[in-house]
């Protein structure tokens, strides 16, 4: 398997490894998370919740089901009953009377099957509740992947009025699609969100 590379646009790092869209999801959690520690907040990488049960709704594993998607993981289904483990779970800053979860951050991998991404906020809206849920896509690493075959696939999947150019308008279909199907609301954040004073 040979070494792939990525420039991360923000903070400069060379990421290089043979498992790359690993690798790059690795950096961005540690980089989110940085970010949050300079703003005072306390962070959690990786933690779990052990209140997010194990198991999933049937319902709600037939609703995803019903999601229109161009990626399909094979062992979505299994990720989405037993997922529990957010990415960044951002506290507020020291000084409250008790500590209260400001924010969930979840990371979207290389190539995400979206319905993984519905079960996660799913979750973490029924069991967490956070004061915010925010979903980081790297978009300027992923978009790499957007060849003319995918985005004409995409079009025709998401049934979409004009072709798409960025993985960001992708996101942007899945956020108003969830807003409306699951009643869910969360922040997507890219590059560009680390280079502002948040």
């Amino acid at each position: 398997m040979s070494m792939a590379s990525y420039n991360c646009p923000t903070c400069g790092t060379i990421v290089s490894s043979e498992k790359l869209g690993t690798a790059v999801h690795n950096h961005y959690v540690k980089e989110l998370a940085s970010v949050f520690l300079k703003k005072g907040h306390e962070v959690i990488q990786e933690g779990t919740f052990p209140r997010i049960p194990e198991t999933m709704d049937i319902d709600w594993v037939n609703h995803l089901k019903q999601i229109k998607i161009e990626f399909r993981a094979q062992n979505w289904e299994k990720v989405a009953r037993t997922w529990r483990e957010p990415d960044i779970i951002v506290l507020q800053k020291p000084g409250k009377d008790q500590p209260k979860i400001s924010a969930i951050v979840e990371v979207l991998g290389t190539a995400e099957d979206y319905r993984i991404l519905t079960a996660k906020v799913l979750k973490i809206k029924e069991f967490v509740r956070p004061e915010s849920i925010i979903v980081f896509d790297a978009i300027r690493y992923v978009d790499r992947f957007l060849s003319k075959s995918r985005k004409a696939r995409l079009k025709k999947i998401l049934d979409l009025k004009e072709t798409p150019t960025t993985y960001a308008e992708i996101d942007e279909y899945y956020q108003q699609k969830l807003r409306k199907d699951f009643d869910i609301e969360f922040e997507i954040w890219n590059e560009d969100n680390l280079k502002e004073d948040f």
